[in-house]
């Protein structure tokens, strides 16, 4: 599985590939072990709306905890999904 943060849907295999470990960390199911930056994370596109299937995204626990440092190039993908999934309507 890879992210959904990247270049877009031509050049998938740009995009991050996501894991989903502990790294055998016994505090990792104690909710006290460090995050693994390439683990999946759950990610609203649109920060405003509720969790729903046309409004999340899969990306990596690294490329979410980095939006606030979002670059143009990054905001320009999430713009484009943005349009796919609210003004488009395209199926997912």
């Amino acid at each position: 599985m890879r992210s959904a943060w990247g270049p877009g849907i031509n050049h998938l295999h740009q995009h991050l590939p996501i894991t989903m470990t502990a790294n055998g960390d016994p505090a990792w199911n104690r909710g006290e072990g460090k995050r693994t930056a390439s683990n999946l994370s759950v990610d609203r596109l649109d920060s405003s709306r509720d969790y729903t299937l046309q409004n999340i995204i899969f990306i990596r626990n690294d490329e979410n905890t980095r939006k606030h440092r979002t670059s143009y190039e990054d905001c320009k993908i999430h713009i484009k999904l943005h349009e796919e999934r609210f003004i488009e309507m395209k199926a997912i």
